[in-house]
């Protein structure tokens, strides 16, 4: 009876977990790494240190998931057969060094090719995962992001120290690919691979929902109403790309299938013609995007797709280019696929008005405000889609420069469009009630 009134002795989390971090040598393992995990009794590491070493580990870990898996599909499709296992084994690393830096935008230049695009689907996924690593830090640091003063000089140091590593370990990689006997242009290495690491870091240490709830505090409803349109935009944009490539794959999916049995894949090729299809899903949608807004792309120097015609020449056999049209003169109900962006434009215009509670100027400036941020990043995307991918006619793809103020007009006029639009709408129900 004593023992039932007796209180119960409290047990901390970690007197809880003690006894599965000593039967578990993984979980010590990861313990030690940036970042503080649950039931690990070390003192969290200053902001700073832990800022740099996230920054390590992205690239670092970039590095070795890229290398891995181009090294895989390289030594399974057996392209060095014909050399020793040392010499394709280099092969393999060299390709993979290769297609990590590709995705920072380097570039290649070779005594024979100037490659310059990037596969911004990789671009994409290393943010991805240098958002992860920062995360990680950012959690398990002792000056956490808080709401106080001198918040923004703690994120913009974190992210500065994440970048500066990144950027040292790129580099160093680099210089490592130059002497493999591969240059790369270092302008465009340094402004990518900045870029990635900063959207990474912020991404990371200040993290999508922390930012936009101190967006909600901090920026005006006008600057609030141009982004929320401006985001609306893209996403009609996108959504209208997606669409129109899935429908061009969907009708040529016999010349689809023709050109897979041709390359004769074995299972690892198979994976490898998927990964680069996965990879390289952002520059077709954005060379998609481009005939939607008119001016179109070129890819190689005898084919040319715009929205009213198309010239076909010869072609790589890779097979998503099957969703390539006929040459010739499009038929008249392709021409309706131009008000895809000025529907983008509508509704950038239209959520822009409605979430500016000012006078009736204000609003419609947001609305112009919205469709022009929109456009510029629709055109911004649609540049960066193409890029010299082979030597001789192969140096020519993707879409002419005036995408970008054609994008820019052309959702900004329809924005503000979309602006007097939804004034009227809110004048003509404000009567009615």
């Amino acid at each position: 009876m004593t023992k039932v009134l007796l209180p119960p002795t409290e047990t901390t989390e970690t007197e809880a977990l003690a006894p599965a971090n000593r039967k578990a040598p993984v979980h010590r393992l990861f313990s030690r790494l940036p970042g503080r995990r649950r039931g690990d009794r070390r003192p969290p590491l200053p902001a700073p240190t832990a800022a740099i070493l996230s920054g390590f580990a992205a690239a670092v870990t970039g590095l070795a998931v890229t290398l891995l898996m181009v090294a895989l599909g390289v030594l399974a499709s057996g392209a060095g057969a014909d050399t020793s296992r040392g010499a394709a084994a280099l092969d393999a690393m060299r390709a993979g060094l290769l297609a990590w830096l590709l995705g920072h935008g380097s570039g290649v230049r070779t005594a024979t090719v100037d490659v310059d695009a990037a596969p911004l689907g990789l671009t994409v996924a290393l943010v991805g995962l240098g958002a992860l690593h920062a995360r990680r830090a950012r959690r398990g640091t002792s000056a956490r992001t808080g709401t106080g003063p001198g918040t923004a000089a703690q994120v913009i140091g974190r992210v500065a120290g994440f970048t500066l590593t990144y950027v040292v370990v790129l580099c160093a990689a680099a210089g490592l690919g130059t002497l493999l006997g591969v240059h790369f242009h270092w302008l465009r290495l340094l402004t990518g691979g900045s870029a990635v690491a900063v959207s990474a870091g912020v991404l990371g240490f200040v993290g999508p929902r922390r930012g936009v709830d101190r967006a909600h505090r901090v920026l005006p409803f006008v600057v609030l109403g141009v982004l929320r349109g401006a985001a609306a935009g893209c996403c009609v944009v996108l959504a209208g790309a997606a669409a129109v490539f899935t429908g061009a794959v969907l009708t040529s999916v016999g010349e689809f299938a023709d050109l897979v049995r041709a390359l004769e894949p074995t299972s690892a090729g198979a994976v490898g013609l998927l990964a680069t299809f996965v990879l390289t899903m952002p520059n077709l949608l954005g060379l998609t995007a481009a005939v939607l807004l008119g001016p179109g792309f070129t890819f190689g120097s005898d084919t040319a797709v715009t929205a009213t015609s198309a010239t076909v020449g010869a072609l790589p056999g890779w097979p998503p280019l099957a969703a390539m049209p006929a040459s010739g003169a499009a038929p008249g109900w392709v021409l309706g696929l131009l008000a895809m962006p000025v529907l983008a434009g509508i509704a950038a215009g239209w959520l822009a008005a409605a979430g500016t509670p000012t006078g009736p100027l204000r609003r419609l400036a947001a609305a112009t405000g919205a469709g022009a941020l929109a456009g510029l990043v629709v055109g911004g995307w649609v540049l960066l889609s193409g890029g010299a991918v082979g030597p001789g006619r192969m140096g020519d793809v993707g879409s002419a420069a005036a995408c970008l103020p054609v994008a820019v007009a052309t959702l900004g006029s329809s924005a503000l469009l979309g602006g007097c639009v939804r004034l009227l709408a809110g004048a003509r129900a404000s009567r009615i009630n």
